[in-house]
């Protein structure tokens, strides 16, 4: 599948990822999360609390958080992202994606098959049909360079074809609720705040990230 971007010669494909990816992906990795309001640039050696690239910048002499003299590293290493990608592709149904322009890599996606237990404090997913027929999307990045270009979408959407084509019927994310871009992003493909009673669903080690869900096919 090639898609075009505006203004430009040629277009970016969206494809599944081959382990050769692995440096383009690590690298757009480490610059998404980097900004705001994530801000997982750099992390406290003694505690893993993280810094952001102003913070980072401007580190005070001792941690925000222990109290240590403070010593940074780089918030995710190539083992992390490694284990990430792991992680995803030992689920029973699951897809890894990257978008490439030029053989480089400008974006990436990957979900799996959702396990009600390892989100127990999600509730009942009321207006979902079928949760137990539901895929996570665990990560979804694009490079700042390619922003505007309709990477994302078109990463969300293939992954969202095959996920209904294998039987699918929802879908659940997180995100953090202050990034305005990914939350208009998901509200464009249909998402909606996963609710309960007692109101939406937030993660508990979290207060911003917020749930969404939505359904792929009645």
């Amino acid at each position: 599948m090639i898609l075009f971007i505006s203004g430009a010669k040629d277009g970016f494909s969206v494809r599944k990822y081959e382990e050769k990816d692995f440096k383009g992906v690590y690298s757009v990795y480490k610059e998404a999360f980097s900004e705001e309001p994530w801000n997982e640039y750099k992390k406290c050696t003694a505690c893993g609390v993280n810094y952001g690239i102003k913070e980072s910048e401007n580190r005070p002499a001792f941690c925000k958080k222990c109290d240590n003299a403070l010593k940074l590293e780089d918030y995710w290493t190539e083992e992390d992202v490694k284990s990430d990608i792991r992680y995803a592709g030992e689920k029973s149904w699951n897809s890894i994606l990257v978008a490439s322009y030029r053989g480089k890599i400008i974006g990436f996606t990957w979900g799996y098959t959702l396990q009600k237990e390892d989100f127990p404090f999600l509730g009942s997913f009321s207006w979902i049909i079928d949760c137990s027929q539901g895929i996570y999307v665990d990560e979804v990045a694009t490079a700042p360079s390619a922003r505007g270009r309709g990477v994302a979408t078109a990463l969300e959407r293939r992954l969202f074809e095959e996920a209904e084509k294998s039987g699918f019927k929802s879908v659940v994310l997180r995100t953090d609720e202050r990034n305005s871009a990914a939350m208009n992003l998901y509200k464009k493909l249909g998402f909606k705040p996963l609710e309960e009673k007692t109101g939406r669903v937030y993660d508990p080690k979290f207060s911003s990230r917020i749930y969404l869900a939505k359904v792929l096919y009645p």
